[in-house]
């Protein structure tokens, strides 16, 4: 379904990706984790076509991106950090954006987004008010909905947890796999957290300096390191060892 073929992506004199080959598999939950600076973020602006490659090729359905003629708010469903809320606009605002420049109309919108209220367990009296009034965990789920609106089949996340405090994170998490499973759509999602990728993610991909060093489960990166560099990450995740037991063998 989704490819990178052979992709660098340059910023000035610094290759930040580079020469890449993956393919993300149909209906899994695919992790990109590595230390900052390693590139994850920008393969997923590649993806979503936030960024042009310099070289190579992001393949959908075997075509260039460029040439599927479905408009990418509708293939992808794209989440970032803080949410990315409009402050003027109230949470179901927000929500509908998507549907709003499709033109959808207004009753298919709010049938829609009752169901995703539901899948996400948000207040329904949250629709009203504004980002600033939500909390972290509202704002992200708001973030989610607007990003699932269309039903898109493939969804991208940008360290969707990254800003929340250890309790809310962990909650979500949970809604996440949760959601994941239920739904059973491609899956990208960036982070730097090997706990939360092991307990999220059907295959990890861990990247140092634009490259994949390795491929496979937390076990696999655990039990099984293809190089030094993957060893030293693990180990530098001493709460990973501490907490894998969440579900064995993820």
């Amino acid at each position: 379904m989704l490819e990178l073929r052979r992709v660098t992506k340059r910023f000035g004199d610094r290759e930040v990706v580079g020469g890449v080959d993956l393919t993300f598999q149909p209906g899994q939950t695919n992790v990109l984790i590595g230390p900052s600076g390693c590139g994850k973020t920008t393969i997923l602006k590649m993806l979503v076509g936030l960024l042009t490659p310099d070289s190579g090729q992001v393949l959908i359905d075997g075509k260039p991106a460029a040439e599927v003629a479905e408009p990418a708010c509708q293939r992808f469903g794209y989440v970032i950090q803080t949410g990315g809320l409009f402050p003027h606009l109230t949470a179901g605002q927000n929500i509908a954006l998507p549907a709003r420049y499709l033109k959808w109309p207004t009753g298919q919108i709010e049938d829609r987004t009752r169901q995703l209220i539901e899948l996400t367990d948000f207040p329904a009296d949250g629709l009203q008010r504004y980002p600033t009034q939500l909390s972290g965990g509202q704002r992200q789920r708001v973030g989610l909905m607007r990003a699932l609106l269309l039903e898109p089949e493939i969804l991208l996340l940008d360290e969707p947890l990254g800003a929340l405090d250890p309790m809310i994170r962990d909650q979500l998490q949970n809604q996440l796999r949760q959601i994941f499973r239920q739904l059973n759509k491609t899956v990208v999602l960036v982070t730097h957290d090997l706990n939360e990728a092991a307990f999220l993610g059907d295959t990890l991909i861990l990247l140092h300096e634009g490259q994949i060093v390795q491929q496979g489960t937390a076990v696999d990166l655990r039990e099984r390191p293809a190089s030094p560099f993957v060893t030293d990450f693990v180990h530098a995740q001493q709460p990973y060892f501490q907490t894998a037991g969440r579900e064995e063998g993820a």
